[in-house]
């Protein structure tokens, strides 16, 4: 396969954090006067703000102002990613890998770019990305193919030979749109709509499918 770079998402691919999102939401909900069990909030993973807000109204029976809601979730998200993030399966080495390699490396994700710098310093991947495309840095968020060709064109590459690995629905759409191949690993959300090239359990086992593991890259 001819793979001239790999561009990853961030959040529940490369972090471990679609939990503590979650228990960041059940945090907020709390704070805005309802509550559920923490269970129900898997259905919010990978969503976006509005999407999130829409399903906390239908679940209330009342208005959740988007904005509101989202300061209340942003400032118990920042305080459980405070001090500690840890990564996903086999994340380190696979990322070690790519740089013996000499593969360049991106990362396109829908947080806003200095929040993913922060976060990516909090689990010990500072520095090891050539590019981070993140919230601010694009007009339109996934499924738009924005982040996708934003991060394949600040590393000068034709997107159709960049490889993106994606935990969501969401993400794939974004990057087949951008025309590239997707692997697709599945953390909290389950993969529904199977459009990804390859659906494996863990990114080192994405970079085998490629062929980055044996070498079979050109």
């Amino acid at each position: 396969m001819d793979v001239a770079a790999v561009i990853f998402d961030m959040d529940g691919l490369l972090l471990d954090t679609e939990r503590l999102s979650i228990k960041a939401n059940q945090m907020a909900c709390r704070k805005m006067g309802f509550s559920r069990d923490i269970d129900h909030f898997t259905a919010l993973a990978g969503k976006n703000r509005e999407t999130v807000a829409e399903i906390l109204s239908e679940w209330t029976g009342r208005k959740v102002e988007c904005d509101a809601y989202h300061q209340r979730w942003k400032s118990a998200y920042n305080a459980l990613t405070q001090d500690a993030i840890d990564l996903r399966p086999t994340v380190l080495k696979s990322v070690d890998l790519i740089d013996r390699i000499g593969l360049p490396k991106a990362i396109a994700t829908t947080t806003e770019k200095e929040h993913a710098v922060r976060k990516l310093a909090v689990a010990g991947l500072d520095g090891r990305f050539q590019t981070i495309i993140g919230f601010h840095c694009v007009q339109k968020r996934k499924p738009a193919p924005d982040p996708y060709l934003a991060a394949a064109a600040a590393l000068s590459l034709d997107p159709s030979r960049c490889v993106a690995f994606e935990d969501s629905d969401t993400g794939v759409r974004a990057a087949l749109a951008a025309k590239m191949t997707v692997v697709q690993v599945p953390d909290v959300a389950p993969a529904l709509e199977r459009r990804a090239h390859f659906r494996v359990e863990s990114i080192w086992e994405g970079l085998t499918a490629i062929g980055v593991v044996d070498g079979k890259v050109s």
